[in-house]
């Protein structure tokens, strides 16, 4: 039962992108963890409804909710593959050290697997942002407004200025939210080893 427990915390941590504290990340509950995908993903898929019910209920826009939906959807399986894949990552024999100096469970996740497993998880979050803000240009295209209507209206009336207008700031927004996400990456390593 312990087990059993311990593959539904690991699984919905990595899917809901909430860290679930005592959860044990040993390879055999990544094997198993994949059996409560479907009942986290119904579940989170539901809070999901209810989200684009209250938004619709309090005055939002339904290309709007159509548009964050679809993004955060689009953005799950990025986000649970890099969060899988750099945990997986962390070399079995790193870990029999971490063990053999005496390490406790907390301690190996905190100054071992996280440590290790940064960078992936890292560069899917990258990945996940920079595309959204790509994807969420083309959805003014279904009512979402947004820099994309700028660019869109002049590609309707044919006019170069809003074209490359909207082009140069979704280009401005992107590099600058790059750059935002390079200082948090270095900030948060810092933190990490120093501790």
């Amino acid at each position: 039962m312990k087990s059993l427990w311990n593959n539904f915390k690991v699984a919905f941590a990595m899917f809901s992108k909430i860290p679930m504290p005592r959860a044990d990340w040993t390879k055999e509950n990544m094997k198993y963890m994949f059996c409560f995908f479907p009942f986290i993903g119904t579940v989170i898929g539901g809070l999901t409804m209810l989200v684009a019910y209250l938004g619709l209920r309090f005055g939002y826009q339904p290309g709007f909710v159509t548009a964050v939906l679809v993004l955060v959807i689009y953005n799950q399986f990025i986000l649970i593959q890099s969060f899988t894949d750099g945990f997986t990552s962390v070399d079995a024999g790193v870990l029999e050290a971490a063990v053999g100096m005496g390490m406790t469970k907390g301690q190996i996740f905190r100054k071992v697997r996280l440590p290790l497993a940064l960078d992936t998880m890292i560069a899917g979050i990258h990945i996940s942002i920079i595309s959204t803000i790509g994807i969420a240009t083309i959805a003014s295209t279904v009512g979402a407004g947004g820099l994309g209507t700028i660019l869109f209206d002049g590609m309707r009336t044919q006019n170069v200025v809003k074209i490359v207008w909207g082009t140069f700031l979704s280009v401005v927004m992107v590099l600058g939210v790059n750059g935002i996400l390079k200082l948090i990456e270095k900030r948060l390593k810092k933190k990490l080893y120093q501790g």
